[in-house]
């Protein structure tokens, strides 16, 4: 019990530190200016690896935070509804969490592929 507590308190500091890292990263020049999203990879190997409840939590708070800082502040002109990715992160959150009998198993081939 203790040991998944500091596990998910773990994941929860790496997701912040991953917010924090996301914009200092600089696009590929060579892949035609692609952004590398380390949050939201971040967030489909969280949700195959923790329960569901949890899942939904680390949904809202990335969901939340991804909204605050890009869509209200940086373009408030061409924003959809605040929440949507939220609701994005735990339909996707969802689906992983279909396939994490299969990662609990040992089975890694889907799971990594559908995190890619």
């Amino acid at each position: 019990m203790r040991s998944g507590l500091a596990f998910i308190g773990v994941l929860f500091s790496l997701t912040l530190l991953a917010h924090l890292v996301q914009d200092f990263l600089p696009s590929l020049a060579w892949a035609y200016q692609a952004q590398v999203y380390v949050v939201w990879a971040l967030f489909f190997t969280v949700a195959v690896t923790v329960p569901y409840p949890v899942m939904l939590g680390f949904a809202f708070v990335n969901g939340f935070l991804w909204e605050a800082r890009h869509n209200v502040l940086a373009h408030p002109e061409l924003s959809l509804s605040f929440g949507y990715s939220i609701v994005l992160l735990g339909l996707m959150g969802s689906f992983m969490q279909g396939i994490r009998p299969m990662f609990r198993r040992g089975r890694w081939e889907l799971p990594v592929v559908m995190t890619g």
